[in-house]
């Protein structure tokens, strides 16, 4: 019993002695709690609404507003067209598309149920089912107000799911599983990397050696950024021969971007390997910071239905970008161009996470 309590109180000491292990038992779920508490919201808010009005009469514009002042839709603006409005869906710009018939408001008055077509961006398909089901019930209030009123039914409703048709929960989440294992896997295996190498006492050795440490993280990112490409090849196969999902956008494209991310999570990896004493603070910082990116990655809840901070917070998550990038690529068959602003902002992080990372590297001889 003694042998067991002096061996609990070694094991308090060494805690007490690592400041790092303090923050990751004390701070950490304290930081995860609060963050993901508001992150993960399955209310969904501000969706992104284009309206395409063919009538511009009194009902469509009372029925807009009503629509908007519901606290879950935003307007981007009005569209001359269904064309123009299918162009800024493509590029995230819009969620769901009101599409109001000429003569709306005569037909409504003489009780011919004009239809009102929804439009509704399906690549996440819990947002556009969610998106469906509170503007219907919006457009049944105002039918039962103007039936109340002056004794008509007025609207039909219908639907359109573009991107992903039949509203298959697999089309949204492998593209986005995709990337999350990407990222687990590149992060877990470079922050175990240097640290290891520390453990084993091998560190000193090369810290001796002549080779510059720009060298050095080259050599160490190359292997890995293989593996990932590797990994990578092998999740784009099985998605679309086991699973039947087709590849809209050029596969070129994806790779390109599957190296770009490579080079930040790898940085990330290698920045917590640097700064890690042992192999479990490495793992366990690598679990703080993928638990939160993943959750507040828009892969489980949109981001839209976060709370201000954590949006502004995302804009400086790379797991956001890239299930982003992948399933715009995969399922809208997006190209460069209409990605460029994701891919330069991915470009800034790989430069900023790499450089700091060779910058906390220290050799005792350069």
């Amino acid at each position: 019993m003694n042998l067991i309590l002096a061996f609990i109180r070694k094991e308090f000491l060494q805690i007490k002695r690592n400041p790092i292990m303090l923050f990751i038992i004390l701070v950490v779920p304290v930081i995860q709690l609060i963050v993901l508490v508001y992150a993960a919201n399955p209310i969904m808010k501000e969706i992104k609404v284009g309206v395409v009005d063919h009538d511009h009469s009194i009902f469509s514009i009372r029925l807009t507003n009503k629509i908007l002042s519901s606290g879950y839709f935003v307007s981007v603006g009005h569209f001359d067209n269904h064309n123009q409005a299918l162009a800024a869906m493509s590029k995230r710009d819009v969620d769901l598309i009101i599409e109001y018939p000429e003569f709306f408001q005569r037909k409504v008055l003489k009780d011919l149920h004009p239809d009102i077509s929804l439009t509704l961006d399906a690549v996440n398909s819990m947002k556009a089912s969610l998106s469906a089901s509170y503007v219907t019930q919006i457009i049944q209030q105002f039918a039962t107000e103007q039936n109340q009123q002056f004794g008509i039914n007025p609207v039909d409703l219908t639907y359109s799911q573009w991107y992903n048709p039949l509203m298959d929960h697999k089309s949204f989440t492998l593209p986005g599983i995709l990337a999350i294992l990407l990222t687990v896997t590149s992060i877990v295996l470079s922050a175990m990397n240097i640290v290891r190498e520390k453990e084993m006492g091998n560190i000193e050795q090369i810290n001796v050696t002549p080779i510059h440490k720009l060298t050095f993280m080259i050599g160490k990112v190359i292997p890995y950024g293989i593996l990932g490409l590797l990994q990578f090849s092998i999740g784009l196969i099985t998605m679309r021969f086991l699973f039947g999902l087709p590849i809209a956008g050029s596969v070129m494209v994806l790779y390109f971007v599957a190296c770009l991310y490579l080079l930040v999570v790898l940085g990330i990896g290698f920045m917590i390997s640097i700064i890690s004493n042992t192999q479990s603070q490495a793992m366990f910082t690598t679990l703080f910071f993928i638990f939160i990116a993943v959750l507040m990655s828009g892969f489980v809840t949109p981001v839209t239905s976060m709370p201000g901070w954590a949006q502004v917070l995302n804009s400086i998550n790379p797991v956001a970008y890239m299930v982003s990038l992948m399933q715009s690529i995969i399922l809208k068959g997006s190209t460069i161009t209409d990605l460029k602003v994701d891919l330069l902002i991915l470009s800034g992080m790989a430069l900023f996470i790499n450089a700091i990372a060779v910058l906390l590297y220290r050799k005792s001889v350069e």
